[in-house]
């Protein structure tokens, strides 16, 4: 572990601020220190230190420290004397001076490395060698304080010692029950404590705090409780516009809804095996000899349970090439820069619950992967004790399906249609479209019941490779998606036609009241919806029509739906504009997009002089996509079928090239070898309908920015 090289404490014992049990509220800004500069003499006689944790520590975190006159104050040192920026260590500890003649009150932040959401804490007064944490409880008592409601926004001069002693003592008094059920008395923001998954530090872990305004512009602080169980509920602490906490469910957090102690550590060891395992050479780790590849490296094999990759079953994915960990499989050795074995870091684990049932004791945690590249993404683990340490197991579900919010900006590029470019906002309800052996689906339908308990059917199709929503008609659309709000870009649901965008979108599904006709959700209604929703997932093979299910499955989100407002304000990837210009010339509108009037593959990078060398751009703040989807049809003249097909991206990637794949035996839009076999290039008669820019959050929500070729007719 590293931390800041601190000249000696003078320990002069000139008190410039004393150290008080209140929360710092953080106000957002860039790192400071002055680097560059010749190294000044010491001047801080006041040295503070503390744990940025958010249950995990957090690592490499910015550290930034403002004092009643809004002016930067902390002061870190390299070994030289000079001044640098003021970071945490490996395990979320920092130790910084404040400059001569700072004022208090005092407010903190901890800004991740990887940007991620800001902490923040504030001391009313602080002496020398006084304690100063910045964590998801110390944000939640800044959020009291601020008269926005917003944490990042709160000045040193919005509190006091009284109202940061009443602010402390009110969000205490909310997290009793969570407090009671770790076995703390710890003082969140001055108390001594170890990012090691006990005490105060499992409280943290539990903890998923969200914030920004709500539909009536009020900013909303929500802190949600994760407990135990496949289908639990969480319980959560909500404060908007800087009032009182409200909560709900807090009756249900006791010790054995939480975590048992130490998961936290438990599972960065994991990532640190994990990570041991991937990064030898691929001769050591895999057995190429066998078919499929297996593996030989006892780090590998020692991430699963008892050993043995085939214990792992997620999803209907055992581990191996092509499937679950596939990675591990893969050849790296000179796919790195410059020809180098191209690395891989496992970090960040997040701790989501721990199941009950027939998986009780099986934890579930998110975490993120980086290569050398540049790339990086966030994937979701279930994991076993054994020998007290944790193991891979997955799920030990049979069947591939997840439900995620879902959020889409759809803009139309036919000429006579660019008015109808709109927003929209739900959930992605999605089944794999699993086939038996002869090629033909093996469901004959699925049910999410929501948690809210509403009850959404999918069922399968030729082409598709997921199950989808049928229309009004009775036919099977090529969405999966149920939207909740939706609006075009120049605002309102009603557009250039006068009639609502749901009755003139009809091969997509839109919340609608018991008559049938439209009924966006209200953004208060979206907003009330838990982060972590349990959702159940019935599972019907092919001939059962009774109302039994063949297998029962649940999935949890990690959060809730956007409101449209949110997906207004959001910035997008995009296609660039010769791209579009491109795409543009290219539509049929007879024909509902661009047709292919002989078999090809869709060709998404330079092919020819002139051609740009990047197709589409990331705008700062914006959601790198890890997948190009199209969706279209294909017909014969005797058929026609809707399709989907897609290509994944690295992060790092502006270019691809998409092929068509078969999704059953009845799938006719690829291109056939003489064996039978798609040649990856669609077949005359297919057209693409639309074409996207898909990305998911490090919480799961998807984001999609699709462009419609089809001619929107009003």
């Amino acid at each position: 572990m590293s931390f800041l090289h601190l000249l000696p404490d003078p320990r002069s014992a000139q008190l410039i601020v004393r150290s008080v049990i209140a929360p710092v509220v953080l106000l957002v800004a860039a790192c400071g220190g002055g680097g560059g500069d010749p190294p000044p003499a010491p001047t801080e006689s006041v040295f503070l230190s503390g744990t940025a944790a958010t249950g995990a520590p957090m690592v490499g975190a910015t550290i930034v420290v403002f004092d009643a006159t809004g002016t930067e104050v902390q002061v870190c040192r390299d070994a030289s004397n000079a001044v640098v920026a003021c970071t945490t260590g490996a395990d979320g500890r920092f130790t910084l001076g404040l400059r001569a003649g700072a004022q208090a009150p005092l407010v903190f932040s901890a800004t991740p490395a990887d940007g991620g959401l800001t902490h923040v804490s504030m001391l009313d007064q602080a002496q020398d060698g006084d304690t100063v944490n910045v964590t998801p409880i110390t944000t939640l008592i800044a959020a009291a304080l601020s008269p926005s409601g917003n944490p990042h926004t709160l000045q040193p001069g919005d509190f006091d010692p009284a109202s940061l002693q009443a602010a402390l003592a009110e969000i205490v008094a909310a997290l009793q029950p969570l407090f009671d059920a770790v076995g703390t008395t710890v003082n969140p923001i001055t108390g001594a404590f170890v990012a090691d998954g006990t005490g105060l530090d499992r409280a943290l872990d539990v903890l998923d705090v969200q914030m920004g305004p709500d539909a009536n512009g009020v900013f909303v602080v929500s802190a949600e409780i994760r407990l135990n169980g496949d289908d639990v509920q969480p319980a959560s602490v909500v404060i908007a516009g800087g009032g009182n906490p409200v909560t709900q469910n807090m009756a249900s957090v006791t010790p054995a809804a939480l975590p048992v102690d130490g998961v936290a550590p438990l599972l960065a060891d994991l990532l640190q095996r994990m990570g041991a395992c991937y990064n030898l050479p691929h001769a050591m780790r895999v057995n190429t000899a066998t078919t499929p590849h297996s593996l030989i490296a006892s780090a590998c094999t020692g991430l699963f349970v008892d050993g043995d990759p085939a214990s792992y079953l997620s999803n209907g994915y055992r581990a191996g090439p092509g499937a679950a960990f596939s990675g591990m499989f893969g050849n790296r050795d000179t796919s790195g820069p410059a020809g180098v074995p191209n690395a891989l870091t496992y970090d960040q684990p997040v701790y989501e619950y721990t199941r009950d049932g027939a998986h009780a004791g099986d934890v579930v945690f998110t975490f993120r992967w980086r290569d050398l590249l540049g790339n990086q993404g966030w994937e979701q683990g279930v994991v076993r004790m054994q020998n007290d340490r944790f193991h891979f197991i997955g799920n030990q579900y049979a069947y591939d399906a997840h439900v995620r919010p879902y959020v889409q900006r759809r803009e139309f590029l036919e000429a006579d249609s660019s008015d109808f470019s709109y927003f929209s906002t739900g959930y992605n309800t999605w089944v794999r479209n699993h086939l038996d052996g002869a090629g033909n689906p093996l469901f004959d339908r699925v049910q999410f019941t929501s948690p809210g308990g509403r009850v959404l059917t999918v069922w399968p199709a030729a082409g598709l490779d997921r199950l989808n929503y049928r229309l009004t008609n009775g036919t099977v659309s090529s969405t999966s998606v149920i939207n909740l709000q939706w609006g075009y870009f120049s605002g309102g649901s009603v557009g250039p036609s006068g009639t609502d965008l749901a009755d003139l979108e009809t091969g997509r599904v839109f919340a609608r009241d018991a008559a049938g006709n439209p009924q966006p959700w209200t953004s208060e209604q979206i907003q009330a919806i838990p982060n972590q929703g349990k959702w159940r997932l019935d599972f019907f093979l092919a001939g059962n029509a009774s109302s039994t299910p063949d297998a029962t499955q649940w999935h949890t989100t990690q959060s809730r739906a956007r409101t449209l407002p949110e997906v207004q304000a959001m910035t997008w990837a995009a296609f660039v504009p010769e791209v579009v210009g491109m795409m543009r010339a290219d539509i049929d509108a007879a024909r509902g997009g661009i047709p292919f009037d002989a078999p090809d593959v869709i060709e998404l990078q330079p092919t020819q002089p002139g051609d740009p060398l990047n197709y589409w751009s990331v705008p700062s703040g914006a959601l790198t996509p890890t997948s190009v989807l199209v969706n279209g049809s294909y017909t014969d003249g005797v058929i026609t079928q809707r399709f989907n097909d897609g290509q994944s991206v690295r992060t790092s990637m502006r270019t691809t090239r998409i092929f068509c794949a078969r999704a059953s035996a009845a799938d006719a839009h690829c291109e056939l070898d003489g064996s039978g076999n798609s040649t990856g290039r669609f077949n005359a008669g297919s057209v693409i309908h639309s074409i996207d820019l898909w990305g998911r959050t490090d919480r799961g929500v998807e984001q999609a920015n699709l462009y419609a070729l089809y001619r929107r007719l009003p």
